[in-house]
């Protein structure tokens, strides 16, 4: 599998493939998918929106680190700006996720910090 392809979307894929590997301590989990969230940034150079919310949802949420999820949904919000006038439609679509995430936060986190209100 060439981890190329799609300027990161396999190291994106793998966030999600691991979060769903049973059997694995959470803390083995947790490092295999920073590993892959790491290096999907590195081969998007940033530019894909979808990475930073597979890896808020799949690693923040079930780690209750509630300042990263928020922090890695707004880089995904903040996208755009790093991809010019054209975004891809994947990014339209995961910023979309992110916000609902940002508005519905309260439901993923024991203890949440103040929200700001994100458009839907």
């Amino acid at each position: 599998m060439d981890e190329n392809f799609g300027a990161g979307a396999v190291p994106e894929f793998l966030i999600t493939l691991e979060a769903a590997h049973s059997g694995v301590k959470p803390e083995v989990q947790q490092e295999l998918m920073r590993q892959h969230f790491e290096r999907a940034v590195e081969l998007s150079q940033g530019k894909r929106a979808g990475t930073f919310v597979s890896f808020a949802e799949n690693a923040c949420v079930p780690a209750q680190n509630n300042a990263e999820f928020q922090s890695l949904l707004e880089k995904a919000l903040a996208v755009g700006h790093r991809c010019g006038p054209r975004q891809p439609p994947a990014n339209l679509v995961a910023q979309r996720r992110a916000r609902w995430l940002l508005n519905h936060i309260d439901e993923l986190f024991l203890e949440t910090a103040p929200k700001t209100n994100h458009k839907e």
